[in-house]
């Protein structure tokens, strides 16, 4: 694996020339950068590992997440920015995917990859919004966001719960009104009485769950990993080599 201060140099070369491309101030020292107009601050960690959750809400890259996945913290940066493309949801179709539709989006899209959906719902741009989307549309429609969800587990008190294990969007694009168009499909289709879902500190912002009305349940503290030599994560609570930031768990209720 490249050193980490060739992941640290490589990421904040990006990050430099991404801001100034914006025209966004910035402070660099060491580790971290503090962006002025966003009031907040990346970091960068290697090998390292965290006892708290990131109460602070800084963004926290790792450097091997960086190594494997620069395309994906890329678009998340400049999504986070608000920098990325936009276009509003009430113009998508909202349509149920299959496992293999679903995969292939998350392993492109999402940080943390791709997993076994049993419910997996797609988001459609026609092509007749072509002009929307800033990019030629080849097919008659193209996918822009998904959301998936566990089967669903029955409680002691009679109670169906499911859990929404992943939702991302295409690259940066800001899909406005996305998550919600997505979540309310999905309520009316399986009219749940309770959905649970986790976000990662690294990243994680509630705000967009809480206007669904998702409170936090509980804070989790780091989990550590250990590294294969495809540099993916195997969880390890115990001797890991890196960790998370923690994660939040969040709870919907009818």
């Amino acid at each position: 694996m490249p050193s980490k201060y060739f992941a640290q140099n490589t990421f904040f070369a990006f990050l430099k020339n991404t801001l100034e491309n914006y025209g966004l101030s910035y402070i660099i020292t060491d580790n971290s950068c503090f962006i002025n107009t966003k009031n907040s601050t990346i970091k960068f960690l290697g090998q390292e590992i965290l006892t708290e959750p990131n109460k602070e809400q800084n963004i926290i890259i790792w450097e091997d997440q960086w190594l494997k996945n620069s395309e994906i913290i890329k678009n998340r940066i400049i999504y986070f920015l608000g920098k990325g493309k936009s276009l509003p949801a009430r113009v998508c179709k909202v349509k149920k995917i299959n496992k293999i539709i679903a995969k292939g989006f998350l392993e492109k899209n999402h940080l943390q990859g791709i997993l076994e959906p049993k419910i997996s719902y797609g988001l459609y741009l026609p092509k007749s919004y072509e002009r929307l989307f800033f990019e030629t549309i080849l097919e008659p429609e193209v996918l822009v966001a998904v959301m998936c969800f566990s089967g669903k587990r029955m409680f002691k008190t009679g109670e169906a719960s499911y859990e929404l294990i992943r939702q991302c969007s295409l690259g940066s694009l800001s899909v406005i009104g996305g998550f919600s168009k997505l979540f309310k499909a999905f309520i009316k289709d399986y009219n749940p009485d309770h959905v649970m879902t986790y976000i990662d500190l690294a990243w994680g912002n509630s705000e967009t769950f809480s206007k669904l009305s998702f409170t936090i349940d509980r804070v989790i503290s780091p989990l550590s990993f250990d590294l294969n030599p495809e540099n993916e994560r195997i969880t390890n609570q115990e001797n890991g080599v890196v960790s998370n930031a923690g994660s939040a768990k969040l709870i919907w209720r009818k």
